[in-house]
């Protein structure tokens, strides 16, 4: 559904810009002294310099559209590893030190793989934390301030990419 939006709205800026660089193609530019050799090339040919606008804003669109690929692939891949109960899993897509607030409100600081998976799997995937992580779409998740919220409610996971480009896990609260 993005996809289409961004093309129809990529297609209509392309389209409007090719419009105006055609129309404004028909006066030739001034060339005087004081204009430098790269006023003078996007003068002479303002079809190029649209092009290059327009390409610019494509990439960009497709940069977010992998971000988001890759957002939705880590979403899913936690969605999996929380479904099976798997601590395992989980333990790998964790970005340590996390956060592991239980049902009690009690703050667990998890400082490495083996910290999970010591735990009891029933004081981490609790009921209502299974419900929400499995309720949610991933394709429409989106960054906030503190990362990316995967639930809803009062259980959720919070993760955020880090600095190998990847995304980890950073808060599970119960």
């Amino acid at each position: 559904m993005l996809r289409k939006i961004y093309s129809s709205i990529i297609l209509a800026f392309f389209l409007m810009v090719v419009l105006l660089a055609g129309c404004a193609g028909k006066e030739k530019p001034k060339a005087t002294k004081e204009m430098n050799k790269t006023e003078l090339r996007s003068a002479a040919n303002p079809r190029e310099e649209a092009i290059s606008e327009v390409s610019t804003e494509e990439e960009t669109v497709i940069e977010t559209e992998q971000k988001d690929e890759k957002l939705e692939a880590f979403a899913e891949i936690v969605q999996e590893a929380v479904s099976d109960r798997n601590l395992e899993a989980l333990s790998d897509l964790l970005s340590y030190p996390c956060k592991l607030v239980t049902v009690d409100q009690e703050i667990i600081s998890l400082k490495n793989k083996e910290d999970l998976i010591k735990q009891n799997p029933d004081l981490v995937f609790g009921d209502d934390l299974m419900i929400a992580i499995a309720n949610v779409d991933t394709a429409t998740l989106k960054h906030s301030g503190n990362g990316v919220v995967l639930g809803e409610d009062s259980s959720y996971l919070i993760f955020h990419k880090m600095e190998a480009g990847d995304y980890g896990i950073k808060e599970i609260r119960e």
